[in-house]
């Protein structure tokens, strides 16, 4: 029998039907029944300046080496068996949700919805991603080792000092900082998504320094700061 695109082409047995629409309703059931849990021991803030929501395994690695060791741990999200993620203060105009790469695709928009209480309680958003520099579709013949794009809702003007042009068509941007993107774009919320290209699997103190340039600009780190790293992530070899 000669088949067509565009064919519906029914199960040979009931069964199969049946089958498939039970597995469907207990993977949503599955879905909708998962809950993160915040735990915020001195109550969440009523106020923040600028909520900087980071993500992605060498994201988090640079954070966590050059940015978060001195900084105060204010909540922390449960999700299942998983690695907590976490807000931190780092001063008071600026907190840092570290999300875990525990929290899977699927459940994203659980998670923006557990934190869009302080999506909302923040004056702005900015978000940091990551992606392989092969992902990145374009025309244009990219031989830099890393590099910054960025996405914004209506009415936000980027960071003047670091040069992050737009993510053009047809490229697309997963997960929580997309979602808080989104969010913020819904209740007309100033954000900024910034994704950083990388040529590898790692970040060296090339692959590094629009990182670091966005860092200062965010007045994360100092830019007369000078901390020598040895086996920074265990994959590179940053200073700063």
């Amino acid at each position: 029998m000669a088949s067509y695109f565009g064919e519906v082409v029914y199960p040979s047995s009931r069964a199969f039907w049946f089958s498939d629409e039970f597995d469907e309703e207990d993977q949503d059931n599955s879905e909708n029944s998962f809950e993160f849990n915040a735990e915020w021991p001195k109550g969440s803030p009523t106020s923040i300046k600028t909520l900087l929501i980071i993500e992605g395994d060498m994201i988090l690695d640079f954070f966590e080496t050059c940015v978060l060791h001195d900084a105060k741990e204010v909540c922390k999200i449960h999700h299942g068996s998983g690695k907590p993620s976490f807000f931190y203060s780092i001063s008071e105009d600026l907190y840092i949700c570290s999300v875990s790469p525990d929290v899977k695709l699927h459940h994203t928009g659980i998670f923006v919805d557990q934190i869009s209480n302080i999506l909302t309680t923040a004056k702005g958003i900015i978000a940091v991603t990551c992606s392989h520099s092969s992902q990145y579709k374009t025309m244009e013949k990219i031989e830099a080792p890393s590099f910054l794009r960025s996405l914004t809702t209506k009415g936000t003007t980027r960071l003047e000092k670091v040069d992050a042009p737009r993510i053009t068509q047809p490229n697309i941007v997963s997960g929580v900082c997309a979602g808080a993107l989104s969010f913020a774009d819904a209740i007309k919320k100033p954000a900024t998504l910034y994704v950083l290209y990388v040529d590898g699997f790692s970040l060296d103190s090339i692959s590094a320094k629009p990182l670091i340039d966005l860092c200062v600009e965010l007045k994360c780190c100092s830019p007369h700061q000078t901390t020598v790293a040895t086996n920074v992530f265990n994959k590179g070899n940053l200073y700063i």
